[in-house]
């Protein structure tokens, strides 16, 4: 016991400590908007053609991604094998290629192909802004503001608004 109490206290100095481990979040989704399909014409027509190709990137995991198709939209949980250091090289590639995919290999009345891969962002600080003596247009122009003087700091990351009212 005395030994295991020795060898305890003296590794403790040694141990490594890191108050904010890196560590890499590998997984996106790749969401397609199909309006006016069924599930079914969105699985034959753009999800399994989707698969096939993210499956053409050697950096993507078929073991763990996986897909879910509802009426007008498809989502793939796509995910980065382990061995995959530089995931937004990765990310990047992707994007870039299903750009000219949707074009040239899925039905006309595909609106849209989204990816989001920054699961790693977090929201820090959340304000909401509301105002009987404004309109939303001056309350808009006013977050604008608000959102330029954050983007001083060095620390701030990303700014977003959001739920503002469409004319």
């Amino acid at each position: 016991v005395l030994a295991l109490v020795l060898f305890g206290l003296w590794s403790l100095p040694h141990m490594n400590k890191d108050e904010f481990p890196q560590f890499t979040i590998r997984p996106g989704v790749v969401a397609a908007v199909y309006p006016g399909a069924t599930a079914q014409e969105v699985e034959d027509q753009v999800t399994k053609r989707l698969e096939r190709y993210l499956f053409t990137f050697p950096e993507v995991s078929k073991s763990t991604t996986f897909s879910v198709t509802e009426d007008g939209i498809a989502y793939i949980y796509a995910d980065l094998r382990v061995e995959v250091m530089e995931k937004d090289e990765v990310w990047s590639k992707i994007k870039h290629g299903l750009n000219l995919f949707k074009q040239t290999d899925l039905p006309p009345g595909v609106l849209a192909i989204v990816v989001v891969d920054d699961f790693g962002n977090t929201s820090s600080m959340l304000l909401a802004v509301e105002s009987s003596q404004r309109t939303p247009r001056e309350l808009e122009a006013y977050c604008e503001q608000v959102c330029d003087r954050l983007r001083t700091i060095p620390q701030m990351g990303k700014g977003k608004i959001e739920g503002t009212q469409q004319e």
